[in-house]
């Protein structure tokens, strides 16, 4: 009599593994196709079907023409540290033949991790017959699982590792039996490999699941999908590394304004989870702008700005200088799913900037070179005084003055601590200009228009 045998076996032998994270495996061929992804066809040419469906449109066949058609699963893992569940829905589409599934060393030398003891017999360990028939240790029993052609039938095995031991059901909805249980050896890196072979009736295969015991229960329950990430990434730790030694005020009160002589600060912050971000500055405690509004040109650059982590450096850009002695930066952040704050994520961080005067000074410097480039002679801090036709007296003093032949041109930076001088013009000799609340380049690109208009 000719024999159709489904050998269904737990490997040993290496597979190659696609995902050595996971411990869920499910197919149900519902992609109309044998996917190269999560199978490897090792015999035959297995495809699908939809005319024999155990649920769905599509199921697996494996027809033995001309021979036999095996796949053995490429994208299991490690299940078995505790244990584990294999199960799957077969069909045969007739009883002329003896079908028999089968664990252990087949006529293939399949390597196998369990039902390897002495007195198992070394081509079939168990098998399902026609009438339910089983075979264990040589000794036949009936199992009470009838194979009806065109039934379908669900296999289920549980392989626990704490106890060695496997037990297999099978049955019908919500009906199963145990028809087998064995003493087995650790089963430590379980592949699985199905074949049909030695005969010509098809053979059937749906929902496929290996899954590990202690995370999805004996029935296999696929994993809920995890639910959409709706949640923004919030900022954790803050320091102000370019404040002398740093300045952690921040992380307990944003009020509590960090010093710093810097006009473009660099930030260190972390985030709650992996983020992209960026930085702004201002002169008002607004709650500021959200990532997208913020514009690409403010985003954290650079090899150390963590962009896509969860530690980042920011630093401000020159758009944003900083020219108010009382500033505040801001921090804005997306995550991976692109979720975002309709404002800024860090809110208004007070800082007090120290530097302004001597950045201003240095501009208005700049700004003098320039436009007279050589000949000229520098003052700081220069008193002038001066008189009108109209016999009105000004005295003031300045940060910057340069005079070039007959001509002086003298220049204030006005801080938050200075008062304006509010000296008149005496043309064609004496030129002023109070500047306040200006970036480095406005300040030097005003001194050169003064400069050039009147030099």
């Amino acid at each position: 009599m000719k024999k159709l045998i489904l050998i269904f076996a737990l490997l040993l032998s290496a597979l190659p593994f696609v995902n050595a994270a996971a411990d869920f495996f499910y197919d149900d061929f519902e992609t109309n196709s044998i996917q190269s992804s999560k199978w490897v066809a090792t015999g035959g040419t297995p495809t699908t079907q939809s005319s024999a469906v155990k649920e769905g449109t599509y199921a697996a066949q494996l027809d033995q023409t001309p021979s036999e058609d095996a796949m053995n699963a490429t994208n299991l893992t490690k299940l078995l540290n505790n244990r584990s569940v294999v199960s799957f829905w077969i069909k045969i589409d007739t009883t002329t033949f003896d079908d028999d599934f089968a664990f252990g060393t087949i006529s293939d030398a399949l390597s196998t991790c369990f039902l390897s003891n002495a007195g198992y017999p070394t081509s079939n360990s168990w098998g399902w017959y026609n009438n339910a028939v089983w075979t264990d240790t040589g000794v036949s029993s009936n199992s009470g699982i009838a194979n009806a052609a065109n039934n379908w039938i669900n296999v289920r095995m549980v392989i626990d590792n704490i106890d060695q031991r496997v037990n297999v059901w099978m049955g019908r909805e919500g009906n199963m039996t145990r028809v087998f249980a064995n003493v087995t050896p650790a089963c430590n890196s379980p592949s699985f490999r199905i074949r049909a072979a030695g005969g010509s009736p098809n053979v059937y295969l749906d929902n496929v699941t290996t899954c590990g015991y202690d995370n999805y229960g004996i029935n296999c329950t696929p994993p809920a999908p995890a639910p959409p990430d709706t949640t923004p990434p919030s900022i954790k730790y803050y320091n102000l590394t370019s404040s002398g030694n740093g300045c952690e005020n921040w992380n307990t009160d944003k009020t509590n304004a960090c010093s710093t002589s810097s006009v473009l600060p660099s930030l260190v912050f972390n985030t709650s989870e992996a983020a992209y971000c960026a930085i702004s500055g201002n002169f008002s405690s607004t709650s500021g702008m959200n990532y997208s509004d913020m514009g690409s040109a403010r985003n954290c650059t650079g090899a150390a700005s963590g962009e896509g982590a969860t530690s980042h450096l920011c630093t401000l850009v020159s758009q944003d200088e900083l020219v108010y002695d009382t500033s505040y930066l801001y921090v804005s952040c997306k995550d991976t799913s692109g979720n975002q704050n309709s404002t800024s994520t860090s809110g208004p961080l007070k800082a007090s900037i120290t530097g302004l005067e001597d950045a201003g000074r240095t501009s208005i410097g700049i700004g003098i070179q320039d436009a007279l480039l050589s000949g000229y002679t520098n003052y700081t801090d220069q008193q002038i005084y001066a008189r009108n036709l109209s016999n009105g007296q000004v005295r003031g003093t300045f940060d910057r003055a340069v005079k070039k032949s007959n001509k002086m041109w003298a220049i204030n930076r006005i801080g938050v601590s200075d008062s304006y001088v509010n000296m008149f013009n005496l043309t064609p000799v004496l030129y002023t200009l109070e500047i306040t609340n200006r970036t480095s380049l406005n300040i030097t690109k005003q001194v050169e228009l003064l400069i050039n208009a009147t030099k």
